[in-house]
């Protein structure tokens, strides 16, 4: 295996009160193998009041970990403040992902995966499907980058059974891996911005080259806490897929509009 070691691997961790996960996500990340290129794991710390430091106390003496301590309170922030802070610090980054620090990598061999789509294909971005874990196990139910989101039609069905709050409607967008040159920033939204800069980078096909890994799973998706049965939480989850369904819709009627 050629090494290839002026290039990187960038995985930003957002993070608040995750002392329980965070150790089984970065454990995921640190023990990748066969890997070509560098590792740079960008954690960033949201205003936590919880021990998270003593749970990774082991992990945080790997140089591969670089700490941002922010004081956001607001997750989309946070998620941007990573990506900002991986184009205007790190050179020569091949690919930027993110796990968030209750999911993890599905096996220690998934980003030597990804590597051999990006020397293959040299897509601006991947797509790859996850497990999903409720209440500590991993249920059957899998979610899939099938090859239909090259359909627009098939991405305004999902979006609108998601709109529904049909919970197999879910995208997979804890697995969007995105090359520097084509880095949008998530949008200020209470709920759901992964979602939106998904069905952003899906329904704009015509510029860039995405590669759907149909097969693979990348990680381990949590499922707890995702729909808060707070009425109010659950309205805001609700109400922001509605308005990305409705703006997809009249983005498919008129690409110059914006998702």
């Amino acid at each position: 295996m050629s090494i290839i070691s002026n290039q990187i691997i960038a995985i930003g961790v957002a993070m608040h009160n995750n002392a329980e996960t965070i150790h089984r996500c970065l454990s995921s990340i640190v023990n990748q193998k066969n890997l070509k290129r560098k590792l740079s794991i960008i954690l960033a710390d949201d205003n936590s009041s919880d021990n998270w430091k003593e749970k990774i106390f082991d992990l945080l003496k790997d140089e591969r970990i670089i700490q941002l301590n922010l004081n956001n309170c607001n997750v989309v922030k946070t998620r941007n403040a990573i990506n900002d802070y991986i184009i205007n610090n790190l050179k020569e980054v091949a690919l930027i992902c993110r796990l968030d620090a209750d999911d993890e990598y599905s096996d220690n061999y998934v980003l030597s995966k990804i590597e051999e789509i990006l020397d293959k294909e040299n897509p601006d971005a991947i797509v790859s499907g996850n497990y999903l874990r409720l209440n500590g196990e991993i249920i059957e139910r899998k979610n899939y980058a099938v090859k239909e989101f090259r359909d627009m039609n098939y991405i305004l069905k999902r979006l609108k059974l998601m709109s529904e709050n049909v919970s197999d409607a879910e995208l997979p967008s804890c697995n969007l891996i995105l090359s520097p040159k084509i880095l949008k920033p998530y949008p200020n939204i209470k709920s759901g911005e992964d979602h939106y800069l998904l069905t952003y980078y899906l329904m704009n096909q015509d510029k860039y080259k995405i590669f759907l890994a149909d097969n693979l799973l990348l990680t381990i998706y949590s499922l707890g806490g995702a729909v808060s049965s707070n009425n109010q939480k659950l309205d805001t989850y609700i109400n922001c897929r509605k308005e990305l369904y409705k703006r997809a819709v009249e983005f498919s009627k008129d690409k110059n509009k914006k998702i």
